[in-house]
């Protein structure tokens, strides 16, 4: 009777410490995924407020951009399978990041074959202010200010915060719609292809 009590005990403990570190593990997964996707949107953040200040698409510049979105893109479908909780979320900013992805790719497709550069109007230039801030505002709201990986990992993602860069994805979508517009352009959500876009 007593080792049957001491067998019950000692699986009991075993489970609960499996899985504790099963979720340990799974949030060390989250928790890289997210770091290394908010580097990523960093980049495009960057070489979009140049784009600005310069008045201009550099196109050498902007295949830089092109490459740091398909990678953006593929952290997001990896983070959609790790946060299934948030899904619904981070589905609709990543459609609305492959939408800037679809942009960048028809735009240098139309006007960098015989171009080095491009210069912008005004009224693209505000656009181009708009989708900065919009993925200013999905950096700042859908990934956690704090992100701990290791022995003890802390990844909270806030259900508003998340919600509300949902909502700004929505409108960089409209934006990005807008804007294509004054180029003359078309565009829809990435699909994936082995191109660059030079």
């Amino acid at each position: 009777m007593l080792v049957m009590l001491a067998v019950s005990i000692f699986s009991n403990i075993y489970l609960v410490y499996t899985s504790q570190m099963l979720i340990k593990e799974k949030m060390n997964i989250l928790g890289g995924l997210l770091i290394q996707s908010r580097s990523l949107l960093d980049e495009p953040i960057d070489i979009l407020n140049v784009t600005v200040r310069e008045t201009r698409i550099e196109f050498a510049l902007w295949n830089v951009l092109f490459e740091d979105l398909i990678q953006l893109s593929r952290q997001f479908t990896s983070v959609i399978a790790a946060d299934s909780s948030h899904g619904l979320q981070w589905s609709q900013i990543k459609q609305a990041t492959d939408l800037l992805l679809g942009f960048v790719h028809n735009l240098a497709e139309k006007y960098a074959k015989n171009n080095t550069y491009l210069d912008i109007t005004p009224e693209q230039s505000q656009y181009f202010n708009s989708i900065i801030d919009y993925l200013t505002e999905i950096e700042l709201r859908a990934f956690p200010t704090v992100i701990v990986i290791g022995s003890d990992p802390q990844v909270n993602i806030d259900d508003r915060g998340i919600t509300e860069a949902l909502l700004t994805s929505i409108q960089l979508q409209a934006t990005l719609v807008a804007i294509a517009e004054t180029f003359n352009l078309r565009i829809d959500v990435w699909q994936a292809r082995t191109t660059n876009i030079q």
